[in-house]
């Protein structure tokens, strides 16, 4: 009996390791979306929705050349596939794409969804990303990008320096956030979060394509196109309510992020009012900022408080000496000049009657009661509601020399 309940114990154990994945996927079979682009156009007066893709297949991604060509394998092989189709929904459209590929369309490793401008002019974010938000293949770290254009023209412009678009959108994403400080690009969570918290709005990530400063290196035959085109970052796309409000430039988006804590690195140009001769820029390593609630009476007011650090660099101090008197009025000119991209970006939250700062939210939680009286309207307060801002920079250093070099 023992020997039995042996057997059949070695039976049951060999068995965890033959039985293999139910609901494996061969990637030999797999048609891998990279990038998603959503545009909402007319055909012969209808309403319809338009899905572009770029797809590729694991076979063409070995190593390859800055043309985005495959060199594995027999002959060369384009490592992504850009395929456009049209339906009464986002879901036919897709499907009529599948219709167009031998292999199972796959979305889990999609990095980048783009709406285009027309797509959400005329209907709300939500109901937009509503397919993706639901999918089981949908990841919530795909970043989402509003198109100042049509998605469909952002994916057919070519990459720079990736081999695919996704990957170059999403290396631009990355770098802009961190060198830069002037977009701000959430993924499918943060999108979640912001339409699920209440005061708060969203404000997402700006592509554009547009004709480069720099010459074609292609032979480009007589008719044919002889420009370069490309795709940037280029400020943020903002929402009221889930609806969309209007752009952000760069500097503005600049501002917002520094308003919420959220800046890493930028460099800000200063000038000194009283020497004509001094120019520099200051290049901030670090930021952060506090929002704080006062309710006195019955009124409501914001205080935003932003410290900064910064390193001078590429100076030339004219008559000035370097000293900390000196560093102090070019920390304060830095604060004068970030200030005003912070105060553009509430004017324009406040036009827009968008509280993508999320004043809302800080109520909530700081005045609950005080909350549950104004949130029904709380757009209509935040377009008046008084805001205080205070900004410090702090200058740590000049770099190698605290002189300018002399000329002979």
């Amino acid at each position: 009996m023992v020997k039995k309940y042996g057997l059949l114990f070695l039976l049951l154990w060999f068995t965890l390791w033959v039985s293999g994945c139910w609901s494996k996927k061969e990637i030999e079979n797999l048609a891998i979306v990279s990038a998603i682009g959503v545009d909402f156009v007319e055909i012969d007066g209808k309403p319809k929705w338009e899905v572009t893709m770029e797809i590729y297949h694991p076979k063409a991604l070995a190593p390859t050349g800055g043309d985005g060509i495959s060199r594995g394998g027999s002959g060369q092989k384009l490592i992504s596939w850009i395929v456009t189709s049209v339906g009464d929904t986002v879901d036919e459209a897709i499907n009529h794409i599948s219709a167009r590929t031998p292999r199972v369309l796959f979305f889990a490793h999609t990095r980048v969804v783009i709406v285009g401008k027309e797509a959400v002019e005329n209907y709300n974010l939500e109901e937009v990303l509503s397919l993706f938000f639901s999918s089981h293949e949908a990841r919530l770290r795909n970043w989402v990008l509003i198109a100042d254009g049509t998605a469909k023209e952002v994916l057919l412009t070519g990459p720079e320096m990736e081999p695919t678009r996704a990957g170059e959108l999403e290396e631009l994403i990355q770098q802009t956030r961190k060198r830069l400080s002037k977009a701000e690009v959430l993924n499918f969570r943060d999108v979640g979060e912001a339409m699920a918290l209440p005061g708060k709005d969203v404000i997402t990530g700006r592509v554009e394509v547009f004709k480069t400063p720099e010459p074609p290196t292609a032979i480009y035959l007589p008719g044919q196109e002889s420009v370069r085109h490309t795709m940037r970052l280029s400020g943020g796309a903002v929402f009221s309510k889930g609806d969309f409000a209007g752009w952000f430039s760069d500097l503005e988006t600049r501002g917002y992020l520094f308003l919420v804590g959220k800046a890493r690195m930028t460099i800000v140009p200063i000038h000194l009012a009283n020497d004509d001769t001094f120019d520099g820029n200051v290049r901030i390593i670090k930021a952060s900022s506090r929002i704080i609630p006062e309710i006195a009476g019955s009124d409501l007011k914001m205080k935003v408080m932003i410290q900064a650090e910064g390193h001078l660099e590429g100076f030339f101090p004219g008559d000035f000496a370097v000293t900390s008197g000196f560093f102090d009025e070019v920390g304060r000119k830095t604060a004068l000049e970030l200030k005003k991209d912070i105060l553009a970006a509430l004017n324009k939250a406040k036009e827009y009657r968008a509280d993508i700062f999320g004043f809302g939210e800080q109520v909530y939680r700081r005045y609950p009661k005080y909350w549950q009286l104004v949130k029904e309207q709380w757009r209509d307060y935040f377009a008046s509601l008084p805001v205080e801002v205070e900004v410090k920079v702090t200058i740590r250093r000049t770099g190698i020399f605290e002189e300018p070099v002399p000329s002979r």
